[in-house]
């Protein structure tokens, strides 16, 4: 789901929308929601280094 870079894919998020877990769909459409946000709190190095 998140590449070396940090970068979510959106076609395992596509995935996830479509599974039978109601509980995955949700987590989709919340990554999907602030998709810009996530992103960025994953791959900008001022987010993760200390």
């Amino acid at each position: 789901m998140i590449t070396s870079r940090g970068a979510i894919s959106r076609s395992r998020i596509a995935a996830a929308q479509t599974s039978d877990v109601s509980q995955l769909q949700g987590f989709a459409a919340g990554l999907l929601k602030d998709y810009d946000a996530v992103r960025n709190g994953l791959t900008l190095p001022w987010s993760w280094r200390c």
